[in-house]
């Protein structure tokens, strides 16, 4: 229930607001109560301010106050013009003062309603505020025509200079005068300028008929902000009513005549706020209780897996112990076919890195072929390797490093016929160059190396040593056996 106090001087009205209108009515509100004060002892005053800060300048504008203002309680220091530079905007130079010298009508006005007074504000100030609204100009004349007198306030610069109340000027013509009046008298004090342009001014009510009045004393009549009421002599109060329900700076009446209202926003705050953090701790409480919920289910659900292993495992070991057999003996079984036969190497393999290596020399027979897998300390062609491709260290004699598991080769290659004793040495050489190339290789018997080191004798060859050592004994290191999972 929205509810204002129009309190004049001929006395006071409560209104409430029905829908989009605002409705006379005598009933004791029951709700707070706005009250609007359109009386006479309106005043403004603008006092220049020292650069002071913070709660010197708050001091300094209460003594202010205090001064202009002594016999009233209803009293305020308005928002400062819109200022220019960072100090004018931080300290501005100057400012507005209201007061309202109508002390014991106020005060009557206030104690008439049981209801929480939310606060007191002027006519005066709602116009000034109207005036500074988007697209108005800063110099401006507002006034508010009713039936019972003519309302008039003069803004410039954005700042309320004077306000007057005139109760007896009724007709267009004498409320023209009551305007013309007060341009003179700001033109006789300096405030402004006299000047041939026209003067603009906003009619708050009806303005038929008026603007032809005011154009014959140089005045231009502006449209009222959009929204606003334009027709009608009792239309002005939507404009100025919808303004103070909102609370707007402003207002006049001390915190002692508002207590009530202010500990009940204050109470709303707190209970919206309690409302809140129960709404938070009712959500927190709740996700928690979720997430119990959730592990409760899941380590429901694992024991319940351990459950049906564990008895999946009985039955395992019990079908285990109707056969009959060791499990030790599958564990060993398991690691020999892992070990020893799956990791063995390929001899097909090996037969087709052999054939490639024959393929590379013309007319090249394989007489004898020796295959067998060993361990680098039994190697039956021991010795000190003469060769070695075998990532790492050296090879030490009688094993090959980094091999846990070996192929021994014995390789007996008949060399072409009719071929003189130069062309069978080259022949074994690039027979050994190859399969010096080959990954892995360790080479314990190369007759091309033992051929190059026969010493010729009376002039003749080394054509009969080539001939019985034309075969090869190497090693390759065999793929290594990972360790199969479970017992070794």
């Amino acid at each position: 229930m929205t509810v204002i106090l129009h309190v004049t001087g001929s006395g006071t009205q409560l209104w409430q607001k029905q829908g989009a209108a605002w409705v006379a009515f005598d009933a004791p509100p029951r709700g707070p109560v706005w009250i609007v004060a359109d009386l006479a002892e309106e005043a403004f005053y603008e006092v220049p301010v020292p650069r002071v800060f913070g709660r010197d300048r708050t001091g300094f504008l209460n003594r202010q106050l205090s001064t202009r203002f002594p016999d009233t309680p209803f009293k305020t220091a308005l928002p400062p013009a819109p200022q220019t530079g960072l100090m004018n905007r931080l300290a501005p130079p100057r400012q507005t003062l209201l007061g309202l010298d109508a002390a014991e009508r106020v005060t009557a006005a206030i104690r008439s309603v049981t209801a929480p007074v939310a606060g007191v504000w002027s006519v005066s100030m709602l116009m000034a505020q109207l005036a500074n609204q988007k697209r108005m100009p800063s110099d401006l004349f507002v006034v508010l025509r009713d039936a019972a007198g003519l309302r008039i306030v003069y803004v410039k610069g954005g700042v309320p200079v004077i306000s007057r109340l005139i109760l007896d000027a009724t007709l267009p013509i004498d409320q023209v005068a009551e305007i013309v009046r007060t341009l003179r008298h700001l033109e006789n004090t300096k405030v402004l300028e006299r000047s041939d342009k026209p003067r603009p001014i906003v009619v708050i009510g009806e303005s038929d008929g008026f603007a032809d009045l005011l154009s014959n004393e140089k005045m231009h009549l502006l449209p009222l902000p959009s929204g606003k009421s334009k027709v009608g002599t009792d239309n002005w109060r939507p404009d100025l009513f919808e303004m103070v329900i909102k609370s707007p700076s402003g207002q006049l009446a001390p915190m002692s005549n508002r207590t009530a209202f202010v500990a009940s926003r204050w109470q709303r705050g707190a209970f919206i706020i309690g409302a809140l953090s129960f709404g938070l701790a009712v959500a927190f409480a709740g996700s928690i209780l979720l997430a119990i919920t959730d592990d409760r289910a899941a380590l429901t659900l694992k024991q319940s897996n351990v459950q049906r292993q564990q008895t999946d495992l009985g039955s395992l070991e019990r079908q285990i112990a109707a056969i009959g057999i060791n499990p030790e003996w599958v564990h060993q079984a398991v690691n020999l076919d892992q070990q020893e036969i799956l990791a063995a190497p390929s001899l097909v393999k090996h037969l087709v890195m052999v054939a490639d290596l024959l393929a590379k020399q013309d007319n090249l027979r394989l007489e004898r072929f020796d295959w067998r897998i060993t361990q680098p300390e039994r190697v039956s062609c021991a010795g000190k390797p003469v060769a070695s491709n075998v990532p790492g260290a050296a090879p030490e004699p009688g094993k090959a490093p980094g091999a846990s598991m070996m192929v021994e080769l014995t390789l007996q290659i008949a060399l072409p016929e009719g071929q003189s004793d130069k062309g069978r040495r080259q022949t074994m050489t690039a027979i050994a160059s190859a399969i010096g190339q080959l990954e892995g290789v360790s080479v314990w018997l190369d007759p091309a190396r033992e051929i190059d080191q026969t010493p010729l004798r009376g002039g003749g060859t080394a054509q009969g040593a080539a001939e019985k050592q034309a075969a090869w004994c190497i090693t390759l290191v065999g793929p290594v056996a990972a360790t199969p999972s479970g017992k070794p």
